[in-house]
């Protein structure tokens, strides 16, 4: 846990955020009214009922978010150990799940930003960990655990709906701890528990203004989310990383093979594994340790089976493999892999080229493979991966997370919108951006945090949507084209941008350089660029 804090203390004041915070903030700092701002999504739904209960304040908001998820995240830690006592209790889990955030470093980058996931699993764990304690201390399950567990699920699972996958879970191993213990007698008892924890979902469902039409609605979004998005090998890299390093592939690995051999002897950790997959199977299945955070008891308990293997037995008796095995464990905390090439938008190291070549978003644009003119090992952050909760290092955690280099690498973006809001209300430009599914996110951290407000709807209509934003005698305007596809349609451009210079803000830094390459040829010339994602241009 001390490992934790360091972590989130070093990286204090904070500017890491993912694309989703904004959204949220924004929602609630411009009234919580949905035709102005939607929430960032509707599964969050009573997450963003209890920010509902703060002032609308940005860094109220913000604060708050980010704290809350500190120390649920703490707790989660806490409560899979605990859970883990049940499968496991003849080992330092401890030690060992202090080896599981050095082996899983994406753990310790979800503490770092707003995690609704964090927060759900810390009511659906405890709902858990509350049932099997009932069962150890009174050889079954008492009414006040049974209430208090059911209403803790339905809080945990209103906070992020997807966690009601880990309901199955939970039915299944107590469902097995009780027919061990009493075969079938009282087992009405877990069937009243599973409908109760339904109901008190529902209910905190509508508590936070959404029903069963909602719910449903959601799931084949999300659904047909998962089966559309392809993407691409780095991408897919930035997100495995996270989870699989070397040594967790061992621990993994080995602790597989040992259930398998001694099936009967874990035929409990069986049900636990399969029923936490199971729900994947059907809901789509994307591999983020977020989205797989109902999976982390299973997957710690057989870590832990493995990581012992290796530890204790195999490396304990030679110190040169206990060596190896620590060396193993640190070697992507300390080295990062840098890649040299002119066809990628982001590198060598963990940044941003500020002017891409032509040949690097040209590539990106027609999905050509890149080439790579050359790779070296660094005793720094790696090359710079975009992954769905954030930017992460290709190796190098320990400098990306305790020598700030995370903190000022989201520092840069956040600055970058900053200064383009300023800019914009000093200088009387107008904003030009793209929509990339929502409205353009660093901006809307920015204009909360100055204090813009508006009442002008965010909803995507035709082929633009304009709003306007005002802080006393301070206007800002934002002009954004609602199809990625045409954002370079140059006499649509014109036609919408009524100031002689405007600033130009796309989430792609591709979509900027590809932009600045081809305006010219239509009178709109490059002043200044501004960063990575914003450049001033003039239209002649």
């Amino acid at each position: 846990m001390s490992f934790l804090a360091i972590i989130f203390l070093l990286n204090w004041p904070w500017y890491i955020m993912d694309v989703d915070d904004p959204y949220t903030i924004a929602y609630h700092f411009f009234g919580r009214n949905s035709i102005v701002q939607i929430p960032y999504e509707a599964y969050d739904s009573l997450s963003d009922w209890f920010l509902s209960f703060l002032p609308r304040n940005y860094y109220s908001l913000y604060y708050t978010m980010v704290v809350w998820t500190f120390f649920s995240a703490l707790i989660v830690y806490v409560l899979v150990i605990q859970i883990a006592k049940n499968f496991k209790n003849n080992v330092d889990l401890y030690f060992f799940g202090f080896i599981i955030l050095l082996a899983m470093p994406e753990f310790n980058y979800l503490i770092l930003s707003f995690k609704t996931a964090l927060i759900g699993c810390v009511f659906i764990f405890s709902s858990h960990y509350i049932l099997l304690n009932s069962f150890r201390k009174n050889a079954g399950l008492t009414l006040p655990s049974l209430f208090l567990s059911s209403m803790l699920f339905g809080i945990g699972a209103a906070c992020r709906w997807n966690l009601t996958v880990y309901g199955l879970a939970i039915f299944a191993d107590i469902g097995y701890l009780h027919y061990m213990k009493n075969k079938w007698q009282g087992i009405e008892r877990l069937i009243i528990w599973a409908i109760a924890s339904n109901l008190f979902f529902l209910l905190f469902l509508y508590i936070s203004g959404y029903n069963i039409n909602g719910l449903l609605q959601t799931i084949a979004w999300a659904n047909k989310y998962l089966a559309e998005n392809k993407y691409s090998l780095f991408y897919n890299l930035g997100v495995s990383l996270g989870m699989l390093t070397p040594i967790s592939i061992a621990c993994l690995s080995v602790g597989i093979v040992i259930i398998v051999r001694y099936y009967r002897g874990y035929l409990r950790l069986w049900l636990l594994l399969i029923t936490s997959i199971l729900p994947y199977i059907f809901l789509g299945f994307a591999f983020n340790l977020k989205y797989l955070l109902t999976l982390f008891p299973a997957l710690f308990i057989l870590f832990v089976i493995g990581a012992n293997y290796l530890y204790h037995i195999v490396c304990g008796r030679f110190k040169i493999l206990r060596a190896a095995f620590w060396a193993l464990l640190l070697l992507p905390w300390f080295v990062g892999v840098w890649i040299y090439s002119d066809s990628t938008l982001w590198g060598p190291g963990f940044d941003m080229k500020r002017q891409a070549t032509h040949s690097a978003y040209l590539n990106k644009l027609l999905n050509k493979h890149f080439s790579i003119d050359s790779i070296k090992l660094r005793p720094e952050p790696g090359f710079a991966i975009s992954a769905p909760e954030g930017t992460r290092p290709l190796g190098g955690h320990f400098y990306a997370l305790f020598c700030n280099k995370m903190t000022q690498f989201d520092k840069e973006m956040v600055l970058e919108g900053d200064s383009v809001i300023e800019l914009a209300a000093n200088e009387h430009m107008e904003i030009y951006a793209n929509y990339d599914r929502k409205f353009p996110w660093m901006l809307l951290n920015s204009l909360c945090k100055y204090n813009y407000c508006t009442t002008d709807s965010g909803e995507q209509k035709g082929i633009s949507t304009t709003r306007s934003f005002h802080y006393f005698n301070k206007e800002v305007i934002i002009k954004v084209f609602n199809n990625d596809k045409n954002v370079e349609n140059f006499d649509d451009v014109k036609n919408l941008i009524h100031t002689k210079d405007f600033i130009a803000y796309f989430t792609f830094s591709s979509l900027l350089e590809d932009f600045i390459h081809h305006a010219p040829e239509h009178g709109i010339h490059v002043v200044r660029q501004t960063g990575p994602f914003s450049c001033i241009f003039e239209i002649k």
